[in-house]
């Protein structure tokens, strides 16, 4: 009955165009930061699409499309995939397990879980584990097909005297036709070592825009709609190619619709306070000096 009711308050929710989500159990596939909060909940009834990565896989917990991961590719550029080998290896992340990049990628299907060609919104949890101010190469979280759209990290860079090349920053980025140059909205500044950080990156075009903890979003807005070729790829990625620096990314949502400032808040609130509030029972518990479970408060 319990499971029958869920179905119905969703199905009234979500928007008619798109299939219902799917969970292997039939309940919320959201862990207990979310159940919390019931006007959380009532948030994440228009997310699409959920990777947690608690069952030490790439597969999503959530998806409104009939297809959801379609394979996990190795890590470098070049590299051909091994038959029938599983890529990817994972950590004890913000809340369950996380992924570690480095160690290989996964590749969605697009259609139905994400709605690139009208508006919609992509959040995830970023750890760096080791992270330099300068000479670390980027990073890449989240990228559509040929990279015409996603979010990166851009890492700051000197020449060999010293001279500044670029600044670190995390940028969200659009080509809004094939060989157009990318146009950016970004925040710099380098993401503290040893915590959380919470990236949301919106689109409602011509707009789109960076948030990160909770802060106010980075904007910018396009001169013309993106062309059908950039906003109707078939499918998108999660996890960075090369060697990045060491990193772990948790809680991938997409949502059908941009999220605005007090939703952003919302969430970013409720799992940095459930994740403080579970640190804190592992330290009484066991004796330890803390975890994995440290959530940055600064706002960028």
């Amino acid at each position: 009955m319990r499971t029958a009711l869920i179905a119905l308050s969703l199905s009234l929710i979500l928007p008619a165009v798109l299939p219902m989500p799917v969970c292997a159990d039939g309940e919320p596939p959201f862990d207990s930061p979310y159940r919390s909060h019931p006007e959380l909940m009532d948030l994440l009834a228009d997310a699409i699409f959920y990777v947690s990565y608690d069952d030490e896989s790439m597969k999503p917990g959530l998806m409104a499309g009939k297809e959801g991961l379609l394979r996990t590719e190795p890590p470098g550029w070049h590299d051909q995939p091994e038959p029938g080998k599983v890529y990817g290896e994972y950590a004890p992340g913000l809340v369950g397990k996380a992924l570690k990049f480095g160690a290989g990628i996964g590749t969605y299907a697009a259609t139905g879980n994400i709605t690139l060609s009208t508006c919609g919104a992509v959040s995830f949890w970023i750890k760096p584990v080791a992270w330099r101010e300068h000479g670390d190469g980027g990073m890449t979280y989240f990228c559509t097909e040929f990279a015409s759209i996603g979010v990166e990290r851009l890492a700051g860079e000197i020449d060999r005297d010293g001279r500044l090349l670029a600044n670190e920053s995390n940028l969200a980025w659009i080509s809004p036709a094939p060989g157009a140059r990318n146009l950016t909205a970004g925040q710099g500044g380098l993401l503290e070592n040893g915590k959380w950080h919470f990236l949301v990156f919106n689109w409602a075009w011509p707009t789109f825009s960076l948030s990160i903890n909770g802060g106010a979003p980075s904007t910018q807005s396009l001169s013309q709609l993106p062309v059908q070729a950039v906003v109707g790829q078939k499918v998108f990625h999660l996890g960075s190619k090369g060697k990045p620096a060491p990193t772990l990314m948790d809680e991938v949502m997409i949502f059908s619709r941009p999220l605005n400032a007090a939703e952003i808040r919302l969430i970013y609130e409720t799992v940095s306070s459930w994740a403080k509030k579970r640190n804190s029972a592992s330290v009484v518990s066991q004796g330890l000096p803390g975890n994995n479970s440290t959530v940055s408060n600064d706002k960028q």
